[in-house]
């Protein structure tokens, strides 16, 4: 099945009988919702889903949902959108192994170790790091007259300094899948404009973009991790006594029902499953 202008979000019951490989989460990034219909606010969303998810290379986007949160400013909410990229097979086929560096041409200008880049010794304006690449490694970048780096979507991680003190880089294009960067990664990137932050992080330096300018989505971004670091934090705590009580472990309501049926939270529609 070719890909289209539009992937389409499905479940995995409208794929009865079609072999499917996945390729990896995928979500849309966090954005405020200021006196904005929700449902309008969806659909932005989806959008922004399908787009990441076509990037990846997907036929469709299964297993759906989303998360509607408080972002700490009135009238203000974040709303997330997650879901799993998959691409269909033809005939039941296996999935094709993906390309590692080593099938990738040598190139001069960069210094591979395996999985690992260890350095960026060009001069070109543009860098397109090849397929196979899983870690840039500590000041692999760093000082680089580079302007725009394209990552490929096997990176993983981006090590400290990485990209430290390139002050010619404007633009960095980072992979769905990246999962960590570290400390100091982008520090004094002066320039450095068009750098979208993927959903699929786990991982973020604090001072990863000290020194350079001020991005209000990417603030925006960090902000409602914050804070969902923090309803995770509070309701780890919360919980046990939550159990304690009897009431719903996940948002700490009350249950009713369970004469003749089970009981449901009447805060958040959870049954009662401890």
């Amino acid at each position: 099945m070719e890909n289209t202008a539009q992937t389409p979000a499905v479940t995995t019951a409208d794929l009865p009988g079609q072999p499917y490989e996945i390729l990896g989460p995928v979500s849309s990034t966090g954005f405020n919702i200021r006196g904005e219909a929700c449902d309008r606010a969806f659909e932005k969303g989806l959008a922004r889903l399908k787009e990441k998810a076509q990037a990846m290379g997907a036929d469709a986007v299964i297993g759906l949902r989303q998360n509607l949160s408080w972002a700490g400013r009135q009238d203000s909410w974040c709303m997330q959108l997650y879901g799993t990229a998959v691409r269909l097979l033809q005939d039941a086929e296996e999935p094709q192994t993906r390309e590692t560096a080593a099938e990738e041409p040598q190139r001069e200008d960069l210094v591979i170790a395996g999985e690992d880049l260890l350095r960026y010794v060009g001069e070109a304006e543009e860098v397109v790091i090849p397929r196979g690449v899983r870690t840039i490694g500590p000041e692999a970048f760093k000082d680089s007259t580079a302007v725009r780096v394209v990552l490929p979507d096997s990176v993983r991680v981006i090590r400290e300094n990485a990209f430290e003190n390139c002050r010619a880089l404007s633009e960095v294009v980072l992979p769905p899948l990246l999962e960590k960067i570290g400390d100091s990664a982008f520090r004094d990137c002066t320039a450095l404009r068009t750098l979208v932050l993927p959903e699929n992080l786990q991982e973020i330096a604090s001072n990863a973009f000290e020194g350079c300018p001020e991005d209000p989505e990417r603030e925006d971004y960090l902000r409602a991790r914050e804070i969902r670091a923090r309803d995770a934090e509070y309701l780890r705590t919360r919980r046990p006594l939550w159990r304690q009580n009897g009431r719903c472990q996940y948002c700490g309501g009350f249950f009713k029902g369970g004469l003749n049926g089970p009981k449901i939270c009447c805060m958040c529609g959870m049954p009662k499953d401890y």
